[in-house]
């Protein structure tokens, strides 16, 4: 089990998205947007990996995200979610990605990858 920040802004892959993170038995905590996923941090979450979205409103995208989070929680995991192609600015930034659409059994595949290095 982990706690995911799932950050989504399409409030339905979300909530289908943290039901299948509950049906894999972890933890899942939403947030709409980069800044409402960082102000969570800010609040205290500690969450053992993030699932991000790489395009979101706001003017932060899921690379963007990631090095904030990174920079207040340094090396805490994150794997970028996308409709689109893996694009330079996710393999500059060493992310793993997770094109969609994608199985219920892939995500967890790329959930426990990532945590593997911090297990």
């Amino acid at each position: 089990m982990a706690r995911i920040l799932l950050v989504e802004d399409d409030p339905d892959v979300a909530g289908m998205m943290v039901e299948v993170l509950e049906i894999f038995d972890h933890e899942a905590s939403h947030a709409a947007d980069a800044q409402a996923a960082l102000a969570l941090v800010d609040a205290g979450l500690r969450p053992d990996l993030v699932l991000t979205d790489l395009m979101m409103p706001g003017g932060l995208d899921g690379v963007g995200l990631a090095a904030a989070l990174r920079a207040r929680l340094p090396g805490l995991p994150v794997v970028v979610t996308t409709g689109h192609v893996a694009s330079a600015e996710t393999d500059a930034a060493h992310l793993p990605v997770l094109v969609k659409p994608f199985s219920p059994e892939q995500l967890e595949a790329a959930i426990a990858a990532a945590l593997a290095p911090t297990r």
